[in-house]
């Protein structure tokens, strides 16, 4: 199934064991973990470095290893991020399940749709996660929130004339408000700063995405101050893995 090594595959048969003897899981289901993240497109070695994470993802956010592995490794791709930063995924995953009312399943479903162009975009993960998090507060989750979010973004990155004329009579320029440029949480700050109204929101996002637009910029400083929990709360997932582990002990 693998291209690996003889070596390799030794190695991925003492991580198995490793993790088998050291986690909840048993080695073969460990070993079922190595090759889904192998099936994924990692070599050898990057699936030993990810397994950890994925298995964490997978307790915390009591999934199958099967869904587990495509989060991280979905993530990792959408954000350009390396497999050193599988734990930073699971720990932003985890954190904001904490904060906000949405579960790992409905945010991995929100970042398959706005993932990929907030990362093309040089908005991080961390942040992502939370504006996907403030807008489940609302009741705009899994792939409803994700579809929102990345219309929200593509109306500021490329806004249409009626868009664009909105923006100006609010007194800001286009570029003020392009999260390319400024960073996602500085445009909906500089729009709550102007004091856009409904109808401008509708003007500039259509329709569709207005409402998703006005929370996330009414609730701006939340999304801020949750991007800035996600960043310094490390070590979310092994925590809550040691609770369940106590837990179910």
């Amino acid at each position: 199934v693998t291209k690996s090594t003889t070596s390799q595959m030794g190695a991925m048969e003492r991580a198995a064991r490793e993790m088998g003897a050291t986690t909840r899981y048993t080695a073969a289901q460990a070993a079922e973990g190595l090759l889904i993240l192998s099936r994924a497109g990692l070599s050898a070695q990057q699936a030993i470095q990810t397994l950890p994470a994925v298995l964490s993802m997978a307790l915390v956010g009591m999934t199958s290893l099967k869904i587990a592995a495509d989060v991280v490794v979905n993530t990792m791709y959408q954000f350009d991020l390396a497999v050193e930063d599988a734990v930073r995924i699971t720990d932003a995953f985890v954190n904001i399940t904490n904060k906000t009312n949405t579960d790992i399943i409905q945010l991995a479903e929100g970042m398959k749709y706005a993932g990929s162009i907030a990362g093309l975009l040089g908005i991080e993960l961390e942040e992502t996660s939370a504006a996907l998090g403030i807008l489940a507060n609302r009741g705009i989750k899994s792939s409803l929130a994700g579809t929102k979010l990345r219309g929200v973004l593509l109306a500021l990155v490329n806004p249409t004339k009626k868009g664009r004329d909105a923006i100006k009579q609010m007194g800001l320029s286009v570029e003020s408000v392009n999260p390319e440029i400024v960073g996602m949480t500085k445009a909906f700050e500089n729009l709550r700063d102007a004091n856009m109204q409904v109808t401008d929101a509708h003007k500039i996002f259509n329709r569709l995405n207005a409402a998703a637009a006005a929370t996330l910029v009414n609730s701006s400083d939340q999304v801020a101050i949750l991007t800035k929990y996600l960043q310094e709360n490390a070590d979310a997932a092994r925590e809550a893995g040691e609770i369940i582990d106590d837990t179910l002990l």
